[in-house]
């Protein structure tokens, strides 16, 4: 008898404990790339990672660019293109694949982010740990040894970011280092 609660018990648990997202990586995906095409403030959108955390789906995503008129075919927009003119966002959907927010790093919408530079965001150094996301974004610095700028090329003042999951408001920001050019 005790061996079949037991063994209740611990199937109970596995269910009790697991978490269930309703929405898939790949549901996600659609959503926002539904929501950012529908917006046609850029183009080009590929999901660059996703995390799920306690009914929450935080995809980072990238663009090529901002849709303009073509001078090619006029009439016609076509994505702007060059390595200047592609950023890295980050949108919050709900379990149920209502998109909460689908640009976090938008200045116009989060205005302290705006000193983040979106352009060179490193997405594998994103997680969560308690109730904050963190990632790390290069920036443009001098050379502590030359005190020359750095080169379009290679940002190499690393920052790491802090956000509070509640309400995704930037924390705080920390320079962390520099890579080495």
């Amino acid at each position: 008898m005790i061996k079949k609660f037991v063994m209740a018990a611990i199937l109970l648990s596995s269910f009790v404990f697991t978490p269930v997202y309703a929405i898939n990586n790949r549901e996600a995906t659609r959503i926002v790339e539904q929501a950012m095409e529908t917006s046609e403030e850029y183009c080009g959108v590929e999901t660059e990672r996703i995390i799920h955390h306690q009914g929450r789906v935080y995809l980072f995503y990238s663009t090529r660019g901002t849709p303009s008129e073509s001078f090619e075919h006029p009439g016609r927009r076509e994505c702007s293109g060059g390595s200047g003119s592609g950023m890295f966002h980050l949108a919050v959907l709900d379990e149920s694949g209502k998109v909460m927010n689908i640009d976090v790093l938008n200045p116009e919408t989060n205005g302290p982010v705006a000193q983040i530079n979106t352009r060179l965001l490193d997405v594998r150094s994103a997680k969560i740990s308690g109730n904050e996301l963190t990632f790390v974004n290069n920036e443009y610095g001098k050379d502590p040894n030359t005190g020359q700028d750095d080169s379009n090329c290679c940002a190499s003042d690393r920052y790491l970011n802090r956000f509070r999951l509640s309400d995704m408001k930037l924390l705080g920001r920390e320079f962390i280092g520099r890579d080495p050019q």
